[in-house]
Parts: C-alpha cells; sequence; structure tokens
C-alpha cells in the first residue's frame, strides 16, 4: 500500500500498511469516523498524485478504479501452447509495454518496473508518466517534463536523460529515441545522434502521439494530420490530407490509422460548428434558426426540453429524445461512432486486406459489426495482426492466415474479424480494461471479478429493474435515464418516470443510467442492480 505512505494521517497509514485495500472498503462502510478519514487521504492522494479531482464523498470508489487495476501477459496466445505470466502482488497497473526481449510495467505512482538487462522485474524508473518500449530501449517521460532513458549496450545497462526546449506531449523509440512537443517539433537522439524532423509542409500543431520502427516513424498531431517520416533522411511528409486521425499503429509489417470525427466541447461550438452537426445528425430544418439567432453550443449545454421546443422549434417528442441522447453521446465521449480504418504495408498474413500481399498505399480496410454506442478504444498491430480495443472490453483480431489468392467463394466467406477476450477472461476471471502487444505476447490490463458469483447470479429483467426503481424507497428515480430501441429512430433515451408513464413496450429497453453511469445493460449483460 505504497501510496498511503503520503498521507499526514499517521493513525490512517498504520491501519492501512496492515489492510488489503478490500478490508479497507469494509471497515470504512461500517464506521462513519474511519469513513470520513479515509475519504480525507485518499482525496489528497488523488491531488498529489495528479489522478484527477473527484469529490471527496467519492475517494474512496474512485481510489478502488486505480488500485483494483492488475495486469497479466500472454505468451504464444494464438497456439495451444499459451503460456501465463502472472505478476502476484503488483496493483494500481496504468501501462504495460513490450521491447524484443523484455517488459515494462508503468504503475500509477509512477514507478516503472522492467526486466530489461535483468533475469526480473525490479523497479528502474521514478516519477514517470508515460513509457514506450522497443528493441533494448526503453523512453519515460517523467512529471516534471524531462526525458528518461534507458539502453542494453554490449551486456550493460546505460542510462542518459534529454531535456529540450517546451513542453512534451508525446515520446516513442526505435533505434533511437523521438520526443514530440507542444509546439509541433520532433526530436531524435541517441548514443551517437541528435536530429529534428523536417516537416514538408510547415506544422506548428502540438504533438500527439509519435509510433517508431527502426526505419520508420509516424506522427500525429492534436489537429488529426497524420505525417510519415523516412528515417534516413528525417523528412516528414503528410498522409491522409481529408482526414481527421485520432488513433495510429505501427509494426514492424504494416500500419494502421483510424480516421474519425472527434469533436471540440459543446460548449465551445459556435454557430457554424453546431449547424454542421445538426446536419449531420438529421436536424437541418433547425439550422435557418440556429444561424438567424447565432444560435452556440453553450445555449444547447444546459438547455431543457422548452427550449428544445420553444426556441428551436421540435415539435415532436421522439425528435426531442433523439437530439437529446446526440448530445449526451457528445458531451459523454467526444468521439463520433462512425469511423474508418486504413492499413498499408506488407501483408503476408491478410491482416489487411485479401487482395494483395503488399499495400503500397493505405487502403480502407473493413470493420467488424460493433454493438450500438461501442466505440473503438485502441488500436495495436505487430508483425502478424491487426488488433482493435473498443469501449465495451471487446479484443477483435485480424490476420494470422499466410497470404494466397482467394477465389470469389472464399473471398464471400472469409472471416476477417474474430473476437479473443474470452480466451483472456476466461482464463483470468477478469474485466479487461486495456491491451498492448508485441510480436507473441498480449499485455492485459484487467480487474477481477468473481467468477462464481457471475455463474450463479442470472441477469435481471428490464421491467423487473423498472419496477425497483420505482418501488423501492432506496432509489431515486429521478437519478435513472433508460435506453430503448425506436424502431425508425434507432435508440432513444427517456427519464425512468417519463417512460414508466409512456405506452413503449418494457422488452425495447436496452440499458439504464443512473446519473450519467450505465448500470444495466443488456448488451453487454452488465448488471449492477443486482435485483435478484
Amino acid at each position: 500500500m505504497d501510496y498511503f505512505q503520503r498521507t499526514p494521517n499517521a493513525v490512517i497509514c498504520i491501519i492501512f500498511s496492515y489492510l488489503n485495500s478490500t478490508e479497507v472498503a469494509r471497515l470504512a462502510s461500517l464506521n462513519k469516523l474511519f469513513y470520513e478519514c479515509t475519504s480525507e487521504c485518499l482525496y489528497n492522494i488523488f491531488t498529489q498524485m495528479g489522478w484527477g479531482n473527484p469529490k471527496i464523498s467519492e475517494a474512496i470508489q474512485a481510489f478502488g478504479q486505480i488500485y483494483s487495476k492488475q495486469v497479466i501477459v500472454y505468451k504464444d496466445w494464438d497456439s495451444d501452447l499459451i503460456q501465463q505470466v502472472q505478476f502476484p502482488g503488483l496493483r494500481s497497473v496504468k501501462e504495460i509495454k513490450f521491447g524484443n526481449l523484455h517488459t515494462a510495467i508503468l504503475k500509477h505512482d509512477g514507478v516503472v518496473l522492467s526486466d530489461l538487462g535483468k533475469n526480473e522485474v525490479t523497479p528502474c524508473m521514478y516519477n514517470i508518466k508515460q513509457i514506450e518500449c522497443n528493441m533494448d530501449r526503453i523512453i519515460g517521460l517523467t512529471e516534471f517534463n524531462k526525458i528518461e532513458c534507458l539502453s542494453v549496450i554490449g551486456g550493460q545497462l546505460i542510462k542518459s536523460n534529454w531535456e529540450g526546449e517546451g513542453k512534451i506531449t508525446a515520446i516513442a523509440v526505435g533505434a533511437s529515441f523521438f520526443v514530440g512537443t507542444e509546439e509541433g517539433r520532433v526530436f531524435a537522439f541517441s548514443e551517437t545522434l541528435s536530429a529534428e524532423v523536417n516537416f514538408a509542409t510547415p506544422n506548428t500543431a502540438a504533438i500527439k502521439d509519435l509510433k517508431a520502427t527502426p526505419k520508420v516513424l509516424l506522427i500525429l498531431t492534436v489537429t488529426g494530420k497524420l505525417y510519415q517520416c523516412e528515417l534516413f533522411n528525417f523528412t516528414a511528409t503528410q498522409l491522409f490530407p481529408t482526414k481527421f486521425i485520432a488513433l495510429i499503429a505501427l509494426g514492424y509489417s504494416h500500419s494502421i490509422a483510424l480516421a474519425r470525427e472527434e469533436f471540440p466541447p459543446l460548449k465551445d461550438w459556435n454557430s457554424q460548428f453546431l449547424c454542421e452537426w445538426m446536419q449531420k445528425v438529421g436536424f437541418e430544418d433547425c439550422c435557418r434558426l440556429i444561424t438567424n439567432h447565432q444560435i452556440a453550443g453553450s445555449e444547447l449545454d444546459n438547455m431543457d426540453e422548452n427550449y428544445l421546443f420553444e426556441t428551436l422549434g421540435i415539435k415532436e417528442a421522439n425528435r426531442r429524445n433523439k437530439l437529446n441522447l446526440e448530445l449526451s453521446r457528445v458531451k459523454n465521449s467526444s468521439v463520433s461512432i462512425s469511423c474508418e480504418l486504413y492499413g498499408w504495408g506488407k501483408n503476408l498474413e491478410m491482416q489487411i486486406c485479401t487482395d494483395t500481399n503488399i499495400v503500397k498505399k493505405p487502403v480502407k480496410m473493413n470493420l467488424p459489426e460493433f454493438y450500438a454506442e461501442e466505440t473503438i478504444k485502441a488500436i495495436h498491430c505487430n508483425k502478424f495482426f491487426t488488433f482493435l480495443f473498443t469501449s465495451f472490453g471487446r479484443i477483435f483480431v485480424k490476420g494470422g492466415v499466410p497470404f494466397r489468392k482467394l477465389t470469389k467463394d472464399e473471398k464471400k466467406n472469409f472471416v476477417h474479424w474474430r473476437t479473443i477476450e474470452d480466451k483472456f477472461s476466461q482464463n483470468s476471471n477478469c474485466n479487461i480494461l486495456s491491451i498492448s502487444t508485441s510480436t507473441y505476447q498480449i499485455g492485459i490490463i484487467y480487474k477481477n471479478f468473481s467468477k462464481k458469483t457471475r455463474e450463479k447470479t442470472r441477469m435481471s429483467m428490464g421491467d423487473d429493474v423498472l419496477n425497483e426503481i420505482l418501488k423501492n424507497p432506496r432509489w431515486n428515480p429521478s437519478e435513472f435515464v433508460i435506453g430503448y430501441t425506436d424502431r425508425f429512430l434507432g435508440i432513444l433515451e427517456l427519464s425512468a418516470i417519463e417512460f414508466s408513464q409512456s405506452e413503449i413496450i418494457k422488452h425495447r429497453i436496452q440499458y439504464f443510467k443512473r446519473n450519467g453511469e450505465i448500470v444495466w445493460d443488456r448488451r453487454t449483460r452488465l448488471d449492477l442492480m443486482k435485483i435478484n
């Protein structure tokens, strides 16, 4: 329980040193004084560590979300010889990265553990907030905007530092180390090299992400521009000039990029941006009024039903519900569900497409079927596979099939994507939070669940949950929103009270939200209400 050493309350610190996180939570739920002291201490830890700014009353739950993160590595995951590498006792894991023969794990407290140049995983860096690995190297960005590097040279572990001008926003490592800054500059350095990347078209936008191999560097800016830099001349040329690129991944054989629209905060929308968005979601009839009255996003951020009815003139209740749902999506996720995936490079395992074994220019890849509201959180690629990780914790994989010319019937029946998360969650009894990949390994950051409890507990029915919310005094019905399927407009939302007064058939219920968070979901079989 390293974090609790930071609390000034000596008594609480001593108690924490003898208890695990579950016992702390149980004791806090039984004793009001201990609950108040624990909440205050954990709130102080959150602010000191820069993890966020939760309410004091929610500090225990927020800390539990971080402390319960664990990690497991699967070697040879796509074979019958799959092996698990566990790290017992390791908690609050933030990231896991892989090099050629080593692993690096970053904890939320800024400690990096690795087996680089050693036979066991031990602490090697401190006060780190981001790491990247490749070959025999690790690069870390510290909380103080400095760079720390570890390399194995001639069998010796060498530590080095780098300090430059401007705020560092992205890091990567290949044969050299790479740093991107808020001013839009990218620097490369190693034991024998110091250079700056030259952009063929000038760039001033902050660097959002960097991905590197020994030959190629991908550079993504916050404005969605993607550049590819050949490392023999350090000149970056732009790809996808008309697309907004949100996510990138780079492997030793191929590259992938995800194009999708990402929205600024609703309060920052001007009337022109609001009009363009309203047209896309089917409310073009409101655009003339928005333009004439210069209505901005800040007005919609806190509007009510009367505003939609009287000011925007949306008289149909189902259309008002649809607009409310679209606005809630923007507020909650800030990303569009619709997206396009592009791939290029060697296609020797059909990890990009089925047409050719070398894809010289980016081609649009087909996408798997997603659930409603499911979005892509991360993309990865290695020598043989392309991976998609979604907001519902699903892992889609494409590839692993040696390339050959397919017949028309074979192309028609070819399985492009398959899900593999059950292979990991079954073995580890876990909810998957994020993944990292290398050529033969997958690292899973997860939270444990009780498999025994999950198997024995039947999922509550939607109408049972609604009756429970309305009749049981422990619940406040005004806190709940119901998402249901409309035959023509897709998924819409109503408050639980409005839904109960309507004539909508109960079996159309898809999910329940409480204070903005989903607590029951038919699509993913999530059931936090536990009515049964």
